[in-house]
């Protein structure tokens, strides 16, 4: 673990207030902001696509120092083996939730914009919690310690209703797998740098939870 001097700290403590900014106001929009927009695709991609580029990559992409520059989240070469055997474990893990649950008999009506919102999921969260907060924290506090504050940001950030007092579902088997995806992520980032490894498994994995895992 690095030694964390006082400007380290600082940094960091920075780090979380942007998080916290940035989370206070994606919850408000979940909350209230949703209901200023109309249902259908124009009102989905607003929301999934615009809203939450700019609640939280625009803020932590402003907070990157200069030297942190884009083309460096992809300097890595993209290993395709590595992400075959991902998808694959992906597919494998989905696949057995889906026996368990009984869905195997039971289809969901697929829907052509959910690649958009599982392509947006993929490539605004890992740009702005891998790209943005992992990469900051991990080089003032090292891998571990960056890597579990980055499981609890991603987890929070999928339990907006937190901001109204709304805690159910929090105490469950899907917050663990959020956070475990988290550091799974930060490692596969950490490992090979090249986000694009995380953008196709992130993206790949929420596709096939929609429709290995909805069914019914």
């Amino acid at each position: 673990m690095k030694e964390i001097t006082q400007g380290k700290r600082k940094q960091v403590w920075l780090i979380l207030l942007l998080f916290a900014a940035c989370f206070v106001i994606y919850a408000l929009w979940n909350c209230f902001g949703l209901s200023l927009i109309s249902d259908g695709i124009i009102s989905t991609l607003i929301d999934s696509v615009l809203i939450k580029a700019l609640i939280w990559i625009l803020p932590v992409m402003l907070f990157i120092k200069e030297e942190h520059k884009f083309k460096n989240m992809f300097r890595g070469r993209f290993p395709v083996l590595i992400c075959i055997i991902f998808i694959c474990a992906t597919a494998a893990f989905l696949y057995t939730i889906r026996i368990l649950n009984g869905f195997v008999n039971k289809y969901v009506i697929f829907d052509p914009m959910f690649i958009v919102l599982s392509l947006s999921a993929g490539v605004i969260e890992e740009l702005a919690f891998r790209g943005g907060y992992f990469h900051l924290l991990v080089e003032q506090i090292g891998f571990w310690p960056a890597a579990v504050i980055n499981g609890v940001m991603f987890t929070l950030m999928h339990y907006p209703g937190l901001i109204v007092g709304n805690f159910s579902g929090l105490i469950s088997l899907r917050t663990l797998l959020i956070f475990s995806m988290g550091i799974a992520f930060c490692f596969m980032y950490h490992k090979w740098k090249n986000l694009a490894l995380n953008m196709t498994v992130h993206t790949v994995w929420d596709i096939l939870s929609y429709l290995f895992c909805l069914a019914g």
